[in-house]
C-alpha cells in the first residue's frame, strides 16, 4: 500500500488566493490556493482574457512504471504540479494511458477552475493531445517535487481531502484544503509485505485544534482518502454547544469509492470516522 502525501506537507497548507480567468475581474477566473509551497500563478500557459485556457505539461507516473499509482502533471511554463478534477463537456482522461516523459497539451473550457491543495487541481478538461512521447529521464527534473508529493512508505495514514464550489462576484470558485487525523489505528503492508500498525490518539475532537472552512451558506463538500475504501460515518455538533449530542450527518457517494459527499453548514463542527476495509480507524474533525 502507498499513500500519495504526507502529513508534514497538510500541515504547511495555508490560503491565498490567485486569478485564472473571468472577463469581469480582468484576468481568467478565480482560485483560492490552500498551498504556501508553489507561486500564486496559474497556469503561465494560459492566454490572458481567452476564452478558456492551455496548458502544456509533462506526465509522470508515481511509483514503479510496472505499478504505478497515480501521477502528476506538470505545467511546462512554470514547472508547477497538478492533477485533473472533474472534467468539462466531453473531457475524458484516462491516466494509464500515458508513460513518463509524455508532453500532452490539455484544453478547458471557459468554465474551468482550480481547487490548489497542493498539488493543484485542474477542473473543467475539455480535451487532451499527445504532443510528444518524450523519455522518462526528462521527469527527472521534477524527482524532488515528486519526491514532497508520494512516498512510497505507507506507515502514516491518509490525509483527508476537502473540496468544494463556491460563487463570488459571478465567478466560479473552487476551494479545497486538507485535515490530518487526530485520533486513528492504521493498518498497513509495508514495501516487504510485512503488516504493521501506525496508532495516533490526541484526544476527544473538542480537544482539536480545528480547521475552518469557513463557509457563508450551506455547501456542497466532497471529502475523500487516497486509496481508503471502508465504511464511513459522518457527525456534527453546533459550534456553540461542544456538549451537544451529535446528530448524524448523510453522505452519499458517486463513482468514487474513496470519496463521499455531504451538505456541510456554517456554525457545526464536523467529525467523520472512517473503517478501511484493512481494518483499524481513521478520525477527523472539520469546522464549516
Amino acid at each position: 500500500m502507498k499513500k500519495i502525501t504526507s502529513l508534514l506537507l497538510a500541515l504547511l497548507l495555508v490560503f491565498s488566493v490567485t486569478a485564472c480567468g473571468n472577463d469581469d475581474m480582468g484576468s481568467a477566473g478565480t482560485v483560492l490556493s490552500a498551498s504556501s509551497l508553489s507561486p500564486a500563478s496559474l497556469p503561465a500557459s494560459s492566454p490572458a482574457g481567452a476564452e478558456g485556457t492551455t496548458v502544456t505539461a509533462m506526465f509522470v507516473l508515481l511509483g514503479r512504471e510496472e505499478d504505478p499509482d497515480g501521477y502528476l502533471l506538470f505545467d511546462q511554463d512554470t514547472g508547477e504540479a497538478f492533477t485533473l478534477g472533474g472534467m468539462g463537456d466531453g473531457g475524458e482522461f484516462d491516466w494509464q494511458d500515458y508513460a513518463t516523459g509524455n508532453i500532452l497539451e490539455l484544453t478547458f473550457g471557459p468554465d474551468w477552475s482550480t481547487a490548489e491543495i497542493w498539488p493543484a487541481i485542474y477542473y473543467g478538461l475539455d480535451g487532451v493531445t499527445l504532443l510528444e512521447e518524450g523519455d522518462p529521464a526528462d521527469a527527472d527534473q521534477y524527482a524532488d517535487t515528486v519526491a514532497m508529493h508520494y512516498d512510497p512508505q505507507p506507515q502514516e495514514p491518509p490525509v483527508l481531502s476537502l473540496s468544494w464550489r463556491e460563487t463570488f462576484a459571478g465567478s466560479g470558485l473552487a476551494v479545497g484544503t486538507s485535515v490530518t487525523t487526530f485520533r486513528c489505528q492504521y493498518h498497513y503492508v509495508d514495501l516487504e509485505d510485512q503488516p504493521g500498525v501506525t496508532e495516533i490518539d490526541l484526544g476527544e475532537p473538542i480537544e482539536q485544534d480545528i480547521r475552518e472552512l469557513e463557509l457563508e451558506a450551506p455547501t456542497q463538500v466532497e471529502l475523500s482518502l487516497y486509496k481508503t475504501e471502508g465504511d464511513w460515518a459522518l457527525e456534527r455538533w453546533p459550534l456553540s454547544d461542544p456538549a451537544a449530542p451529535p446528530e448524524t450527518v448523510t453522505l452519499t457517494q458517486e463513482d468514487d469509492p474513496t470519496a463521499r459527499q455531504c451538505t456541510a453548514e456554517p456554525g457545526w463542527v464536523y467529525h467523520l470516522t472512517v473503517a478501511p476495509a484493512e481494518g483499524g480507524f481513521l478520525e477527523y474533525v472539520f469546522q464549516a
